[in-house]
């Protein structure tokens, strides 16, 4: 069978198109971000909207509200019969990437500061998110400027030598936890909050961790692990007890 290729239209009439009833609610910090990348560089003639006879969106409202933001055409094409199921299909089998798809991208065009990112990584077991926070200089679990300056490739890292600190320890305390326990952002940060804060002393947590054979678990809030730590740390201790809270 002979397949057709659809013809690219443009227009800046913006209102001809339509939500396709059942297609996910639109992402207001995803169209910033896509109104941020089209205005340094479009490259909406290459990779078009789809929409149907109706002119239903089927892939692509995000690209068409930001360029209605920056008053810019919008490409587009029409695929014959296209339907809510279509949008479903698109979106199951598209992957987006993710931060070890960045780094590797930027790693293999030459940027030295990723694969100063990709060693540390390595030498202290750490995901990537984690290593581009310490790296980064950021709080655990607020890096949201950061990640975003680290996918366009524009990362710079700030405080090697407190991020070495820190990770030298989380990788001392592994032994002492499961796999899981290593990712999880509510002990990360909970133990980067008590550290900075002094109000536990690293040395002080792995001696009752080894002297005693306690695990850190897998818990599902900050609270929980402070409850966790103030245990740990009271366990067959003499006088007043530690309150971490």
């Amino acid at each position: 069978m002979e397949i057709k290729i659809p013809l690219i239209k443009r227009t800046t009439n913006y209102e001809i198109f339509k939500h396709i009833p059942g297609n996910r609610r639109k992402h207001a910090p995803h169209i910033g971000r896509m109104t941020k990348i089209i205005s340094h560089k479009s490259l909406m003639p290459y990779r078009p909207m789809i929409v149907n006879e109706k002119m239903g969106v089927v892939d692509g409202q995000h690209t068409l509200e930001a360029a209605r933001a920056l008053k810019v055409p919008v490409y587009y094409i029409i695929a014959i019969g296209a339907n809510i199921d279509d949008v479903r299909t698109l979106n199951s089998y598209m992957k987006s990437w993710d931060e070890y798809d960045f780094l590797e991208s930027h790693i293999e065009t030459g940027k030295k500061q990723y694969e100063e990112v990709r060693d540390f990584m390595n030498k202290y077991e750490l995901g990537v998110g984690l290593a581009i926070e310490l790296l980064g200089n950021t709080n655990i679990g607020r890096s949201k400027k950061v990640r975003e300056e680290f996918r366009a490739g524009e990362f710079k890292i700030i405080n090697r030598q407190n991020a070495e600190i820190f990770a030298s320890k989380i990788l001392e305390l592994h032994k002492h936890m499961n796999d899981y326990v290593k990712f999880n952002r509510n002990f990360l940060r909970t133990i980067e909050i008590l550290y900075d804060k002094k109000s536990l002393k690293h040395e002080d947590v792995l001696g009752k961790l080894e002297t005693f054979g306690w695990k850190i678990p897998a818990l599902a809030s900050r609270r929980l692990y402070i409850r966790f730590f103030e245990d740990l740390m009271n366990y067959k201790k003499n006088g007043r007890p530690l309150l971490l809270t």
